[in-house]
């Protein structure tokens, strides 16, 4: 039974027995009986406060019988009423509530975030990364224990417990107004459900899902998923460039830690109005130490552009550059897209 069922029973409980005795002692008691007189009769039966009565029981048929049933039936209610707020209070129940109403409502002001389903290991990985770069994100499990466990670990960034497969509580999760999702629980079948619902609700959602057999791989991809990844397969082939080639693994795997803060390997999306420039105008803007790696356009990719290479809006840019850079380049954007540059 959830905290508000176990709350609106109590009540529910204590106003019924309130009802009964007030229309009782209507029914029951002389042709004058107002309704004032008969709550305040109910009231001070039922919470044993014992002040004058204002209904003759004498007059009343039934009247001592009542009141003793009445009484009995009170007591009942309140002291399961008041047991049910103190188990709540001393279990802490009432506490963790209205704890998850404020991540709900933070949750509802979310936009351009991240969702992570499933927080085992793959789950808190992820998180973990997220927050390194400052991403904004919300994650989810099925089990309670383990968002307990992941409360306060990325400041404002929460999680909430609950079935990731049910459209309901994606909504919750933000969905809608959210720009990826990671799916990483360690049920296929279930990461399929869930690829589904967040592009049925969200068709621009970026989902990245991972999957533990190799043949489920193009049923989530059929569902809408846009990157499928393999464990297994990513982890035997890190090992193998580990053992073969440990200098190149060493240096890129620097170049993927942002926390380092010297140089990174990224990636930046030419937005709207900013593009129509060369990677040779980039250099002679500050950005003259960045490598530029690959550029995209569309679907189509260029390794190693020369300078000479013209980027347009909406391109996308693969680079090795420091923290320092990637400001410059936001920028530099900016201003081209208000003509200043």
């Amino acid at each position: 039974m959830t905290i508000k069922e176990r709350i609106f029973k109590a009540f529910g409980i204590a106003f019924t027995i309130v009802i009964i005795g007030t229309v009782g002692y209507m029914l029951l008691g002389p042709d004058d009986t107002t309704w004032d007189d008969a709550l305040y009769m109910t009231v001070v039966t039922i919470t044993t406060i014992g002040f004058e009565e204002v209904i003759d029981q004498e007059k009343v048929l039934y009247g001592r019988l009542f009141t003793m049933l009445l009484a009995f039936a009170g007591i009942g209610s309140f002291t399961y009423m008041v047991s049910t707020f103190s188990s709540l209070i001393i279990e802490g129940h009432l506490q963790k509530h209205y704890s998850q109403q404020k991540i709900m409502k933070r949750m509802e002001h979310l936009r351009d975030h991240y969702i992570i389903c499933g927080m085992g290991r793959v789950g808190q990985q992820i998180a973990d990364e997220l927050y390194i770069v400052k991403e904004n994100f919300c994650f989810s499990d099925i089990s309670e224990e383990v968002i307990d466990k992941m409360h306060g670990l990325y400041g404002a960034n929460d999680g909430i417990e609950g079935d990731a497969t049910d459209d309901h509580f994606l909504k919750k999760l933000g969905v809608e107004n959210a720009k990826g999702i990671f799916i990483c629980t360690n049920d296929d079948n279930v990461n399929l459900v869930i690829s589904l619902s967040a592009k049925q609700l969200n068709p621009i959602i970026r989902v990245i899902t991972m999957c533990k057999t190799s043949g489920f791989k193009s049923k989530l991809k059929s569902v809408g998923a846009d990157k499928v990844i393999l464990p297994h397969k990513l982890g035997g082939s890190r090992m193998t460039s580990e053992m073969v080639n440990p200098s190149v693994s060493f240096f890129l795997e620097n170049l993927k830690n942002r926390a380092l803060g010297e140089i990174n390997l990224d990636e930046f999306y030419i937005p709207t109005g900013a593009g129509n420039f060369t990677i040779e105008y980039l250099k002679k803007s500050g950005l003259e130490r960045a490598v530029f790696l690959a550029l995209r356009a569309e679907d189509r990719w260029m390794n190693l552009p020369s300078d000479e290479e013209i980027i347009h809006d909406h391109d996308t840019i693969v680079m090795i550059s420091s923290n320092e850079e990637i400001k410059l380049l936001h920028e530099l954007m900016n201003k081209r897209k208000l003509g200043k540059a």
